[in-house]
Order: structure tokens, then sequence, then C-alpha cells
């Protein structure tokens, strides 16, 4: 649908006019519409005082009023608070021969069109025909709001915008002689139906004559180097009356030269060279703009030298990427940035690129100071952070990702330093959900990745622009690789510290294969993948040597070789569970831990844990379990790294571990094939399989006695001894002990025992092999005055083999007394037969 609004003057509008001049500030209490003929409904005026866009749907809407003749001023401002386009766009007729849209003969400027750039485009119209004389420099396109200006001076067109008291000139044209009366300016607005009310305009002016700018070019910034000094305007100057007699320097340095990079951008040259951190002072006379407004300052300048910036220099110290609820500081999302206290000289972030995400940022000119920290948000709320320090406020800065993110500040597309977070990174849940931010532990350590991390201490949740309320110098992070052999032609490297870059060429293979391809995605989070070719052969085990490798703040690391075999898939047997912490201390977190006893490597992704009780879990990492190595399984490795020795942390494995029921539950390994469900190894645990001499089974994790015994069988579970901290997560039971073949039809091992939780010889084991099965058996215990202390079994079944375990305790539960005991063990039949068998042993403690 298209509107035509024609616009008539109240007597005021025409006394003006006949004064050769309109001006129109759109009162909300002075401008009636009354006297106004057209659609009316189009526009408003409102409480803003401004004319509104007020259509009831889409399509085109204009406004026409009668102009002086021979007008030569034009003035308007403009604001849209969307990015305009071909479907939302504005034509301003500065004259035209009639009061409407389409018209025969006219001169016009548009804004709108496809892209992001929008410039404002001039175009003649001539018995019908648009033809377009040139477009201006400004792009436009996000939310414009500006002063358009045109005026007619000398036979030209000159068009400026006015943005932030900024004037830029957009362009000069030879003003178009027109062959019919120019007598009506006209606002046409194009719009969808969601854009109806978002066109704004106020403060009209249009006049007989140029209205000149009478403010004198600014001096904006100023960039000063040993040999040159960038100067930045305004607005553009007139470069034909500049001369070096316009730059005065004191003392005793030359102005050489000097050269326009843009119109409002000039670089003056020196000689000799400006001495660091001495202060000279610049004076500049006579410079002046377009229209003739002369400039005279003066002011002090100062040499400060810069440091390239290299890995290191620059760190991120700090992310705020979860504002709500604060705690204090103000709901701003921000990144800290630091300069290093081991530079020299100051450096400038001129020029350092920010990366959030997948968008780049780059930072403009400021030079820092060694040992200052910067402050980095969004334009709009820079303001309420440059109270703690020094901010920079960047165009619509991408928002920080809550459960994850990756950034990064880079020079020349090299990596200064990154960060690529997730809330686990916070260590207490209840500060990840918002109102407090990371902060780095220890800048001696800026490759170390989450370990360096964790939740300010601060108490309004932060400490922008200051050093982090968690500063530990004496906190070191090892590094750690692990080698993921992921297929016959894909390796996986996992570091726990960014690095730079690898190349090829730092890999090689034992074998003839050889390393052909890297994937560095993933760098930042510690993840690299290599493509080997040929195929590797899983029959034979191979070595990859690493070597120049080094840490993202370029520090060498040695050279590392791992040896791996191709990964298998599992079959039943190969991976058993080996040690269960179903009962942990409050606040600590469940682990399985499991043992590859087969010869083959095995790819652990395709595996799944069960606890018997509907809930179950993919794995779903990339780790392979090298033959005779360990996968500890579990919600944390953190938490398991604080409350145990590890011996391997590379072999901890963090994943959404089921619940592991207290008192009784079940572990069960498996994969699945097609529709089959392939159990790889189940037990079914019980705090009975604890030593009886324990108070209590909190914190202390059941181990397997024997990796080749059956994992069903209760006397092949103890508990984890003291001395190795009640848990060996990644490294050998405590409670270890291979169980050799039966040559007699009873034994015991060993002879003398010492159950002290030391796990060396903390129980006897009794083994008997029978003929056959169908016997029952009592096992008693008694001691040298030949007191029965204890009964290990009372008319048990019995099969064709098994073993008995006493752990050193009395019929009471009391711990039996050092000294030598006597053991019967009694079997008799259905049909009333009856064996006995009886031997000694003893039992021991350690002398204090």
């Amino acid at each position: 649908m298209r509107y035509h609004l024609a616009l008539v003057y109240c007597l005021v509008a025409v006394q003006s006019l006949l004064l050769g001049q309109i001006t129109e500030s759109f009162s909300p209490t002075e401008f009636m519409f009354d006297n106004w003929l057209g659609d009316v409904n189009s526009f408003t005026v409102n409480a803003q005082g401004q004319l509104q866009l007020s259509a009831k749907e889409g399509g085109e809407a204009s406004i026409w009023t009668e102009i002086p003749e021979n007008t030569k001023h034009w003035g308007i401002d403009i604001s849209l608070d969307f990015d305009p386009s071909n479907s939302n766009q504005i034509r301003l007729y500065l004259q035209s021969d009639i009061p409407a849209s389409e018209p025969t003969n006219a001169l016009l400027i548009e804004l709108g069109e496809s892209g992001i750039m929008d410039p404002l485009r001039l175009y003649t119209i001539e018995q019908s025909d648009e033809t377009e004389l040139g477009q201006g420099i400004s792009e436009l396109g996000s939310q414009p709001s500006f002063r358009l200006k045109v005026n007619v001076i000398e036979g030209n067109l000159h068009i400026s915008t006015i943005m932030d008291e900024i004037e830029t000139l957009e362009g000069v044209y030879a003003f178009p002689q027109s062959s019919y009366m120019p007598r009506y300016f006209g606002i046409e607005c194009s719009f969808t139906a969601s854009r109806n009310e978002h066109f704004y305009f106020d403060n009209l002016v249009i006049d007989t004559l140029p209205v000149f700018d009478r403010k004198p070019p600014q001096l904006t910034d100023v960039n000063t180097r040993a040999e040159t000094v960038l100067l930045q305007f305004s607005e553009h100057l007139d470069s034909n009356v500049i001369t070096l007699s316009n730059f005065t320097l004191i003392p005793d340095i030359q102005v050489t030269s000097f050269r326009f990079i843009e119109e409002k951008l000039l670089q003056i040259s020196l000689s000799p060279p400006l001495q660091p951190f001495e202060q000279y002072e610049l004076q500049i006379t006579d410079i002046s703009d377009w229209l003739g407004n002369i400039l005279d300052t003066a002011f002090i300048i100062s040499y400060v030298p810069i440091e390239s910036i290299h890995p290191g220099d620059l760190l991120i110290t700090e992310v705020y990427d979860d504002p709500t609820p604060s705690n204090g500081i103000p709901e701003v999302e921000f990144i800290e940035i630091h300069s290093a206290s081991h530079l020299d000289s100051a450096i400038n972030l001129g020029d350092v690129t920010l990366l959030i995400g997948s968008q780049n940022f780059q930072l403009p000119d400021m030079v820092i100071q060694p040992d200052q920290w910067i402050i980095l948000c969004d334009q709009e709320e820079a303001h309420l952070m440059d109270i703690y320090g020094p901010t920079i406020g960047i165009d619509n800065m991408s928002r920080l990702v809550n459960t994850g993110n990756t950034i990064s500040i880079s020079v020349d597309g090299s990596i200064v330093h990154a960060v690529d977070y997730d809330d686990s990174w916070y260590g207490d849940d209840s500060k990840s959900d918002g109102g407090w931010s990371l902060e780095l532990i220890n800048e001696n350590e800026p490759c170390a990745s989450r370990l360096n991390w964790s939740s300010s201490r601060s108490m309004i949740g932060g400490t922008p622009g200051e050093s982090n309320s968690i500063w530990d110098e004496d906190m070191i992070v090892s590094l750690e690789m692990q080698l993921i052999p992921q297929s016959n032609q894909t390796l996986i490297l996992k570091l726990n510290k960014s690095i730079l870059p690898p190349e090829v060429s730092d890999f090689s293979l034992s074998t003839n294969a050889r390393v052909t391809n890297l994937d560095l995605t993933n760098l930042i989070s510690g993840v690299i993948e290599l493509t080997v070719d040929p195929p590797l052969s899983p029959s034979v085990e191979h070595m990859l040597t690493i070597d120049n490798f080094r840490l993202c703040n370029s520090i060498a690391i040695a050279s590392e070789d791992f040896s791996f075999n191709v990964p298998s898939i599992a079959e039943a047997g190969n991976l058993i569970i080996n040690e269960i912490l179903y009962d942990p201390v409050i606040g600590g977190e469940d682990f399985v831990e499991v043992l590859n006893t087969s010869e083959k490597s095995i790819e652990v992704s395709e595996l799944w844990i069960s606890n018997g009780r509907g809930q179950n879990r993919p794995i779903e990492t990339n780790f392979t379990i090298n033959p005779g190595t360990y996968m500890v399984l579990t919600g944390d490795r953190s938490d398991i790294s604080l409350r145990f020795n590890v011996p391997n942390p590379q072999w901890l494995v963090e994943m959404d571990l089921p619940a592991l029921i207290n008192g009784e539950g079940e572990v069960i390994l498996y994969r699945i094939e097609g529709n089959n469900t392939i159990v790889l190894d189940s037990v079914q645990y019980s705090d009975q399989f604890h030593s009886s001499l324990l108070d209590d089974t909190e914190g202390i994790s059941l181990e397997r006695i024997d990796p080749e015994g059956s994992s069903l069988e209760t006397e092949n579970w103890y508990s984890a001894a003291e001395s190795a901290g009640f848990g060996t997560p990644t490294g050998k039971n405590s409670q270890f002990r291979t169980r050799s073949r039966l040559e007699e039809q009873f034994a015991i091992s060993p002879k003398v025992f010492s159950p002290d939780g030391d796990g060396v010889d903390d129980f006897l084991e009794i083994s008997y092999q029978l003929a056959s099965g169908g016997f029952y058996g009592t096992v008693r215990i008694f001691n040298a005055a030949g007191h029965e202390i204890s009964q290990l079994a009372n008319n048990l079944s019995l099969g064709s083999t098994g073993i008995l375990r006493w752990d050193g305790s009395t019929l009471s539960g009391a711990k039996a007394a050092v000294g030598s005991y006597l053991i019967t063990f009694e079997i008799f039949d259905e049909n009333g037969d009856t064996f006995r068998w009886q031997t000694s042993c003893t039992l021991a403690a350690k002398l204090n």
C-alpha cells in the first residue's frame, strides 16, 4: 500500500517561507496536524518532540512541503532503531517538481540497501530517468542516528553528516541545474510491517543561504612514535593550505615532511628522533577545515618505546561471563587482560586482536605499561566499569557463553594467550550460577588450563583492574601428555597445557609409517589429532616421539616417547573392574577403576557403565587403555587427585558416572553390538567385602585382590590399605595378590600375617581343592590356650575349589592378639563321611 501526505504550512510556516527559511522542531505542544493535508495517520509527533512514522502496516509513506526558491541549505536529524535495508529505507527529496512519490524531476538522497555498509547515495531524476551521482564515505548500516547537512556553495553540493559532534564530509558534487521549478522537499519512508513505527526525524531546517560550520577542526587523537606523530582530526582538513610551517616541535626537533593517510588523519615526520620518555611541546597553527575554520593549539607529547608483543607478554587474567545476580560488580560481562611485569617497555594494544568464540575484535591504539590491568567490555557498558581502572569499550562485543567459550588474544594471527573455559573451572557449584568471575591463579603458569583457574574469592565477586584474589605464585602445574590411538590411522594427543602450533616434522614413528597431517582445531583445548600413513599394524607395539614442542609462552618442552598399540574391540574378560569407591567422604566423588588384563589396546569411547538400577552411562571419551594399565572413571578428576595419591593422573577419565549405591550395589561394564549387550565385567559389591575391623568404610575403596580371580567372589575383594591412603586409583592395588594353582587339598597363605592396614599381608587366605562338589565345611580358629576365638564357616556349602579369608577378627569383632593360632577345617558330605584338616599360623604386629 502507498501513502501520500501533502504537507501544507500553518501561518508561522508561511511567514518563515516568505523570509526564505523553514524551521520545524516538531514540538508536541505547538505542532498541529490540523494544518496538514494527506494521510495524517501515517506520521505522528511523539512525546520526545520527534516526527515519527506511525503507519498501520508495511508499505510506503511520504510527506512534502513547499520550499523557497533558490534553496541553498537542507538540514534534518535522522534516527533509525534498526539496520536499514532495501525493504526499510529513506529517500529525502531535496527538491522535486511535484509533492508526490515518483516525481518526473527531482534531486534526492537515499539511505538503505542490502549488505551492512549502507552509505548515503545521491540521485537525480530527469524526465523520470534516475541517475546516481555518487555515494558517501560513512557506513550507516547499524541503527544510524545522525544529522544530515546539505549546502550549495559556489555551484557545488556539499553533503555532510554529524555523529557524536564530529562532522564528516560525505562528498562534494556539481549542483545539477534543473530545467523544472524545484518547489517541494519530501521525506519518503519504505518499510515492512515490523518497522512501521521506527523512523524518526527532527529539527528540520531549509534555507536560501548555506548554513556554514563555524567550529574549527578538533584534534581527537595523537599517536607518538620515535620518528613520526599521527594526528587524528574531527573533520576533513583543507590539504591545499597545509605546509611544514604549520607545525613546530620544541625543543630542537624539525618536522621534515607530512602526508595525509586519510582526509582526517595526518602524519608528520621528525628529525632527529624523539628521545624515549622526554616531553616535547607540539604547536599547530593555522590548520583549517574545508570551510576555512582555523585551529591553533599546543600540547605536550612524549615517546614511550613500544615493545613487540610475544606469547606470554599479555595475559587473559579474569573472565566475568555470568554477571547476574551481582555480588557488587556491575552486571556487565568483562574480560581482564594484564601486561606482564617482566616487560621492559610499554606495549600497544592496537596490534592486538581479541577473539571471542568465532568473532574477532581489533583493539584500539592504547599504550599500556608493564604490570598494568585493562578491562574489556561492550562499548555501551564501559562507563560502568571505568571506575575499576582503564577500560576499553568494544562495539557490539559478543556475549560470553556461560557454559564454555574460547577467548584468545593474538598479534598478526599468532596467539599470545588463550583460554578455553567452562563452568567446571569454578570448582564451586554455588558460584557457577552467576555473580562470580573466573580468575587466573598463577600468572607464571599462563599455559596451564583448568588447574590454573578458579572462582574469585573477592566479596564483590571479582577483581577487575587489580591483582586477582586467588593469586598464588607457588601453585605449579606439571605438564601431562596422553596419547590415545583411535584407529590404525588416527592418534589423539592430549595436553593439560596449551602449546604453540607444532609442525608435522615434530612427530616421528618407530615404524615405516609417518605423521602426514595435524588437525589443530582444538589446540587451545590441548587436543591435537594426528593422521598417520600407511595404516599402523595392530599386531606390533609402536612408538611415537615428539620433539621441538614449545609451551604457549615459548618455553621448550623436552622430547617424549609414547609406546602404544592400535586399539581393538573389547571382549568379555579383556577389561575387569579392579577398584570401587562407592561411599566417598562428604563432598567427595565416586570412582570405578578398570584394568586391561588383555594383550591389546582398547579404545573405550564405545563402552557403557551401569549401576544395575537403571542408570546407564556412555563413557564417550577419546581414551585408549593399554595392556596392563588402568582407567579410572569419575565425575571429577580434580577431586580424586586431591583426596588420593594418583600416580598416573592421565588415566583419570571424567564422565557422568552413574550413582553408586552405598551399602551394597552393582557395577556393570559393557558394550553394545547391534541389538546385543556384551558384558565385559560386573561386580555385586557390599559393605561385607570390607575388613570387619573397620568401624567406618566411608572414603575407603574396595580393591580386587587377584585380577584372575572371580569378580563375584566375596573373598576376592578387600578394603584398600590405610598406608596407601585408603585407595589406589591409577596404581597397583594395595591388596594385590596373585593366587597360584593349589598343589594340595588345603593350604594357607601367608603363614605369618599382620592385619594392620599397611597393605602387606593384611589377611590370611585358606584355600581348598576337593575332588568334587557336594561338601559342607566348618572352619574354626583356636588360640594357644585352646579357646575358640573365631569361626570362618559353619556348615558352609563348598564348591570343588574356593578360598576363605581371616582378617584377624574374633567372634566379638575385636582384633585378635599377637600370637600363634590353630586352624581346623572339617568337611563332610550328605552320606555323613567326615574329613578333618588342621594347621597353624601366626598373627604378627609391628614393633613400636
